[in-house]
């Protein structure tokens, strides 16, 4: 059975990425000791219901997974990852194994678009195969479908001069404590 696409950034969306980091998880048995809080936000993120932003917590407590779609102003965790919704947007179109993936990441964390503190690699081998899963539920948007952008043989070069070159960093990127708080409904859509 096909599942629903969801457009990224919405609630429903963010719901989805946890059911399946919650599913990965829950089958990579992670030893009960294990305890680790990640917090991925969008930097330029909108406000959704109940004070929460654009973003995912997510927990591994006693190594049982759990999370919450949105996340609070300021909120932080042992990993954090701070990305811009066009970034996201950008990895989101592209599958895990393709080599432009990789360098799409080195790319957007050099123009200032995506930012990681903390040990990813804390969470697991089992968070990168979630990575696709995400991708096959995600609407593309016409503009960033890897097939507009053409073959996924391009060099490093090419990729850095279609990519990198339009994502100059701003001076400070938006943080979610200097938002002004104003409650934005996401659209709802299903395909």
């Amino acid at each position: 059975m096909t599942k629903p696409k969801l457009h990224l950034g919405t609630m429903d969306w963010f719901k989805m990425v946890g059911t399946l980091m919650c599913e990965h998880a829950s089958l990579a048995r992670l030893p009960q000791e294990m305890n680790v809080w990640l917090v991925e936000r969008y930097i330029d993120g909108a406000e959704l219901a109940g004070g929460l932003f654009q973003g995912i917590r997510f927990d591994l407590i006693a190594g049982k997974p759990w999370f919450r779609a949105g996340v609070l102003a300021g909120e932080r965790g042992d990993v954090a990852i701070e990305i811009t919704v066009a970034a996201s947007r950008r990895l989101n179109a592209l599958r895990s194994a393709d080599p432009n993936y990789l360098a799409a990441i080195d790319c957007l964390r050099a123009a200032g678009q995506m930012r990681v503190e903390g040990d990813l690699s804390r969470i697991g081998d089992w968070l990168k195969a979630v990575h696709d899963a995400i991708v096959d539920q995600t609407i593309q948007p016409l503009s960033q479908s890897p097939s507009v952008w053409g073959s996924h043989r391009q060099s490093m070069a090419t990729l850095e001069s279609i990519e990198c070159l339009s994502l100059a960093p701003a001076a400070e990127p938006p943080r979610h404590d200097r938002l002004v708080r104003k409650p934005v409904s996401l659209p709802r859509i299903m395909v």
